[in-house]
């Protein structure tokens, strides 16, 4: 999505992605048809923590307590709910401009709220090879189970 992003000013979040060019990009990251698509752009990007990923504590607090979460909530679950009562799958895919943190972060709900409601969830993160100037998740406040679990798990209640 940087791509389609470059050409709008601040980053593109204003930016409409038709869901064609959503559905080429993921088919060319990896081989799956997509029954969700959630756009994470909604959220501010992170300024001071751009060298970690959305996993980082201080980036799901900000996102938990962006006044459009809770929107971003109730139609996800929706989404994922009404996918569900027709198949026993959902394939998700939370996009935003490069795949660090927004959509990071917003995963990691998803996984959260699944976990809540009995279901299995499995997360990958297409954009994990585009990490770069980041720790990766691998520091010591990113990783899970971390210094900081207890703040990131205040963050998904």
């Amino acid at each position: 999505l940087v791509d389609h992003c470059r050409e709008y000013e601040r980053g593109g979040g204003e930016a409409k992605i038709p869901e064609a060019v959503l559905r080429r990009i993921i088919a060319d990251k990896q081989r799956v048809n997509v029954d969700v698509f959630s756009d994470a752009r909604v959220f501010t990007d992170p300024g001071t923590t751009r060298h970690h990923i959305g996993l980082h504590p201080d980036i799901l607090s900000l996102i938990a307590t962006n006044r459009g979460f809770p929107r971003w909530v109730e139609d996800i679950k929706r989404d994922v709910t009404k996918r569900l009562s027709s198949s026993s799958k959902a394939h998700v895919a939370i996009y935003c401009r490069s795949g660090k943190h927004r959509s990071v972060a917003c995963a990691w709900f998803l996984q959260h709220f699944c976990k809540s409601e009995g279901w299995s969830c499995e997360v990958s993160h297409l954009c994990k090879s585009s990490w770069r100037n980041t720790c990766r998740g691998e520091c010591a406040e990113c990783r899970v189970p971390s210094e900081r679990s207890a703040q990131r798990e205040k963050a998904a209640s």
